[in-house]
């Protein structure tokens, strides 16, 4: 039976055993700085050593990710991008004048979208490298919807439910490590239209 309770001895003791049995569980003990001796249960060690193991390990991982997330905060280096109104300038305030090559990513959305206020997208593309992922519309008055960052040997696979108030355009473009930039367009009807439409 486990005592529940710590026990303080002299030092004079702890000399004489630093083990003790108590009723089939093992008592450890331990120096304080005061010169006395505190005795803990067996289970209560393993509580301890369990809990520093544990926060060892989480300091581990804070270490560690920073150095795996380095996601870029496009609101603040690309502002002009959140407020066009047009596509094309949006795009060019992210990219440039950079050449887009039309493949190599992938738009899923409903054809005819019956409510143009939860219009569920879905962009897929398996180019090597890549850094970054924006997708547009033109049917709302501003045509960013979303950028991400892409992590390294990340997976593009990216869902969201956006609103389009209107029949329109959405184009993903996908930017590799070199630069290189490759993009799908889909057009989506609407029947309904979101954002107040």
């Amino acid at each position: 039976m486990d005592l529940g309770y710590r026990v303080k001895i002299n030092e004079k003791s702890l000399r004489e055993s630093k083990l003790f049995r108590v009723d089939s569980f093992s008592i450890y003990s331990y120096f304080n700085i005061n010169g006395s001796q505190t005795i803990v249960s067996s289970n209560e060690r393993k509580l301890q050593m369990n809990r520093r193991k544990f926060l060892g390990l989480g300091l581990a991982a804070a270490t560690l990710v920073p150095a795996a997330l380095n996601a870029t905060d496009f609101r603040t280096e690309k502002p002009d991008m959140w407020k066009a109104e047009k596509m094309e300038d949006a795009i060019k305030a992210i990219y440039g004048d950079a050449k887009i090559t039309e493949e190599g990513v992938s738009i899923k959305a409903p054809k005819l979208a019956e409510n143009g206020g939860a219009i569920p997208v879905f962009v897929k593309s398996d180019i090597e490298g890549a850094k970054s992922v924006a997708l547009f519309q033109d049917a709302n008055p501003r045509s960013a919807v979303a950028v991400w960052t892409v992590p390294e040997n990340g997976i593009i696979d990216y869902g969201l439910k956006i609103k389009m108030r209107k029949t329109g355009k959405l184009t993903a473009i996908v930017e590799d490590k070199d630069g290189k930039l490759f993009s799908k367009v889909l057009t989506v009807e609407v029947s309904i239209g979101g954002c107040g439409g």
